[in-house]
């Protein structure tokens, strides 16, 4: 999906979260968005998952306009996880299937074999074993539950992966093996990755675009080196 955001502003009250910001992510490109606290990068994500109050300008997916049909064709990764803690880890993870099939298989836990041993693929590739799925979510460290919120949100294989921070909670050589896994989910898909990140050089060495913001303008823009593409 390409993504674009047209002389985009958001304010809450006085504070300009994004100030007429103006960005095109091609298709199938991984973007990583560093700056700051406060720099604008999480409401960046909000506006291209629909749910930013724009005070000018348009953001566009694929050219229009954001729909329920292209929502469900983005897989979001939030800073705070997102997952229910009493609910086991299969739970969680399947979750992402709810809207991708009829309601009596997500009331019901009966998901398609497939679909289980995609989740189960997932989780072993983010280091996480089988044996974990039957655990509840909120008895696994921090870290465990980031993964889980990469491994749901990569399930179903989206079309657009919006990322605020997704190696935040993990150690140097654990946050690594996620990127890894998301930029290959990625590209095996050529599937867009908006990705938000503190850690420049893991920007550098995984994004086809690293863009800096502060104070929602955009300071500055490296497109990708030769080499990080053949990576």
């Amino acid at each position: 999906m390409e993504v674009r955001f047209d002389d985009v502003t958001v304010a809450f009250g006085e504070l300009m979260a994004l100030d007429r910001l103006t960005l095109e992510i091609p298709t199938g490109q991984f973007c990583a968005i560093l700056g700051g606290s406060g720099a604008g990068k999480s409401s960046l994500l909000r506006c291209a998952s629909g749910l930013g109050h724009l005070k000018t300008g348009r953001v566009t997916i694929d050219g229009t306009a954001l729909s329920a049909a292209l929502r469900r064709q983005i897989g979001v990764i939030p800073q705070a996880f997102g997952l229910s803690g009493r609910a086991r880890v299969a739970t969680n993870v399947m979750a992402a299937q709810a809207s991708h099939g009829p309601l009596w298989r997500a009331l019901t836990g009966r998901y398609r074999v497939a679909d289980r041993e995609r989740a189960t693929d997932l989780l072993a590739a983010l280091g996480l074993e089988e044996g974990q799925l039957a655990r509840r979510t909120d008895a696994l460290s921090g870290g465990q539950q980031q993964r889980i919120a990469i491994a749901r949100a990569l399930l179903p294989a989206p079309r657009l992966i919006l990322a605020d921070e997704p190696v935040a909670s993990l150690d140097p050589a654990t946050a690594e093996r996620a990127l890894t896994v998301l930029r290959e989910e990625a590209r095996r898909s050529g599937a867009t990755i908006l990705c938000t990140l503190h850690q420049p050089e893991l920007a550098r060495r995984f994004a086809d675009l690293v863009i800096t913001i502060d104070r929602g303008t955009i300071v500055e823009t490296m497109p990708a080196r030769d080499e990080r593409k053949r990576a």
